[in-house]
C-alpha cells in the first residue's frame, strides 16, 4: 500500500486511501474474516497517517446495510459514496464545487 502511495505521489497524483466497509455476520463473513476486515482497516488508516495522504473511513459508514451477504444496499451505497466525496473534497478543497460542499443527491 505504501508503495502505491509513493508511485502515486511521483505521478503528481493526491493519493486517498480507502478503508474498508463493514459487512454484517454470516456464513460467507466468518468472525475470523471480520477481524481480518478490522486489521487490514488499521492498516490503512496507519498508512494514511504516517504518509500524511486523506483517509476515506469507510468503517465509519453505519449501519450496515447489505442487499445479500456481500453487497451494500442503495442506502448504505451512499454512504459509503459519501465518505469517498467527503475525503476527495479534503485532499483537493480547491475542486468542490463553489463553496458549497459536495453530497449525493438522492431522487
Amino acid at each position: 500500500m505504501r508503495e502505491l502511495v509513493t508511485t502515486a505521489q511521483k505521478e503528481g497524483r493526491i493519493p486517498i486511501v480507502a478503508g474498508f466497509s463493514r459487512q454484517l455476520p454470516s456464513s460467507f463473513m466468518t468472525r475470523e474474516k471480520m477481524e481480518g476486515r478490522d486489521r487490514a482497516d488499521a492498516e490503512a488508516r496507519g498508512v494514511a497517517s504516517s504518509m500524511r495522504v486523506e483517509f476515506a473511513d469507510l468503517g465509519a459508514a453505519s449501519p450496515v446495510q447489505m442487499a445479500d451477504h456481500v453487497h451494500p444496499d442503495q442506502e448504505y451505497s451512499l454512504r459509503l459514496t459519501e465518505r469517498l466525496i467527503a475525503a476527495l473534497d479534503r485532499a483537493a478543497p480547491e475542486c468542490t464545487v463553489g463553496s458549497a460542499k459536495s453530497s449525493i443527491v438522492q431522487h
